[in-house]
């Protein structure tokens, strides 16, 4: 009767996102941490309403016109750099905000506090991460390999992960079924405006 489980590769990989997070969170703080969520949010938000724009901007840029030559590969690309920079600023911006609140809260003799509620705080976001990466590998082939359905994180948080696609399936079919007729009517404008 043996009673520990037994872990695989990918067990300890998840373990270790949780164990990274909870360190992360016991680091820097719940004040610090609550504004690099706010921020990762804000970013997300930020990325999802103006990279469209930006993109048809920077499509529309005569230097950018005349180096593409105007595939609709290019009108991919420059949506998926224009969501990562509007997001990587966005979270930049978040991390210097929340670097001078930091130092404030220090000083107010709250740290120890702080730094513990900011270890749980890492601790929910790890296992977060990990139901987030589960879903998504769920929508792979890989779901279906032995070492996947063989790692107890995965059985253990797959059940949560299945009720997280519930949630999130329809949103992700609306996405993909939209956005490349987003980008098709953005490329037949561009098309248009150079003819």
């Amino acid at each position: 009767m043996d009673s520990m489980p037994h872990f695989n590769w990918i067990d300890y990989a998840l373990l270790a996102i949780i164990a990274l997070s909870l360190l992360t969170g016991l680091s820097r703080g719940l004040v610090r941490e609550m504004i690099a969520l706010a921020a990762l949010i804000i970013a997300l938000v930020v990325a999802t309403f103006f990279a469209a724009p930006l993109a048809q901007f920077l499509s529309d840029s005569s230097n950018v016109q005349h180096a593409t030559n105007h595939s609709e590969v290019i009108s991919y690309v420059t949506l998926g750099l224009s969501f990562a920079l509007l997001f990587f600023a966005t979270i930049i911006l978040g991390a210097i905000i929340g670097f001078i609140i930091h130092l404030v809260v220090q000083s107010t003799l709250l740290g120890f506090g702080d730094r513990l509620l900011g270890g749980v705080f890492g601790l929910v976001r790890g296992l977060l991460m990990n139901l987030v990466i589960i879903f998504l590998v769920q929508l792979t082939s890989f779901a279906d390999s032995p070492t996947w359905k063989q790692a107890e994180l995965v059985q253990m948080f797959e059940p949560i992960a299945a009720a997280l696609g519930g949630v999130v399936s329809p949103h992700l079919e609306k996405l993909t079924s939209e956005y490349p007729e987003i980008l098709k009517g953005n490329l037949s404008q561009h098309k248009e405006g150079m003819q």
